[in-house]
């Protein structure tokens, strides 16, 4: 027998009781907090059963972005797992100590100046510890995270699901399109987002079309493979670091030009760090563009530029 849809009027008590908890605490947030001050401000948070990408061009600051969330999170009392496709969990880690100690990411990777490093590195050790932030790299389909999802969640372990990233992801069916496979891959992450009434994160990697415009900032229409993800997302993010683009093309001014040029240096400070994140869709709020500032040498995003400006 089907069961019966519920009037809307039933959920009237819940949403009285929700307000009223809001009011009384002071906590207006909808969602668990994404680390970042000015996106909980526009976003209110990641969702329950809500579906959030994050896309950018390679490079851009993806994975930094996706590790800086799972780690505050993680610091705020919440379980979120990881679903890496891409890379090991011992690069994740490696990135997060870099991030967390402040230790330059290939000392960490290699050891160098380790007597120099070892403070901060054990302090930032000892900080992950108590994290319970999960790590899947071994399921590279949706039919095994999935599971492992469920179980977690049935254990009350699990709070939010990070994958990075969508097109590498193992299609189920792949006598389908490219673009239908991508489809199929995104729909099925937002039904189990509804199933276990949890945010899931959705790494993404765009098409080339946003480098030949000027500014080469993303737009939606360069969400790659598939137009029907922009459908199926809730809310979409996308990545530009206007300083990548500059060391791609060659033109990151050298010491001796900036110094004879006041205004040359002033702009390259200017978006030396910066990371834009356009939330060109929110189903729940305002579109709009943050600014962040992205230090990859550390592995870390920050709401405020952690090198002054004379460190050039």
């Amino acid at each position: 027998m089907n069961k019966r849809p519920p009037y809307i009027r039933d959920h009237i008590d819940a949403f009285l009781d929700r307000i009223t908890r809001q009011h009384e605490t002071g906590d207006h947030m909808l969602g668990i907090t994404t680390g970042f001050k000015c996106l909980d401000e526009r976003t209110l948070g990641l969702q329950p059963e809500e579906v959030t990408i994050i896309a950018g061009r390679p490079s851009h600051g993806k994975t930094g972005m996706m590790l800086s969330m799972a780690t505050a999170q993680a610091q705020d009392g919440y379980s979120p797992l990881i679903v890496s496709v891409e890379m090991p969990a011992m690069s994740l880690l490696q990135r997060i100590i870099s991030s967390v100690s402040g230790v330059d990411y290939r000392e960490v990777q290699t050891g160098r100046n380790w007597k120099q490093n070892v403070g901060p590195v054990t302090k930032a050790v000892h900080e992950i510890k108590n994290m319970k932030v999960r790590v899947d790299d071994y399921s590279n389909s949706l039919d095994g995270f999935e599971g492992a999802a469920k179980e977690l969640w049935r254990e009350g372990q699990l709070d939010v699901v990070y994958v990075d990233y969508l097109q590498i992801v193992e299609p189920t069916n792949k006598n389908l399109a490219r673009r239908l496979q991508i489809e199929e891959i995104a729909t099925r992450l937002r039904r189990l987002a509804r199933e276990l009434k949890i945010p899931i994160v959705i790494m993404c990697q765009l098409n080339r079309e946003s480098e030949h415009r000027k500014p080469p900032k993303p737009l939606l229409a360069d969400l790659r493979e598939s137009g029907a993800l922009e459908q199926i997302a809730d809310a979409v993010w996308l990545l530009y670091c206007p300083s990548v683009i500059a060391k791609q093309r060659g033109e990151v001014p050298t010491a001796q030009q900036m110094e004879g040029n006041p205004k040359l240096r002033e702009n390259w400070l200017e978006i030396r760090n910066t990371l834009e994140i356009n939330c060109a869709k929110l189903r729940n709020g305002p579109v709009g563009t943050e600014r962040l500032f992205f230090y990859p040498e550390i592995q870390r995003i920050s709401e405020k530029e952690i090198w002054g400006r004379e460190d050039c």
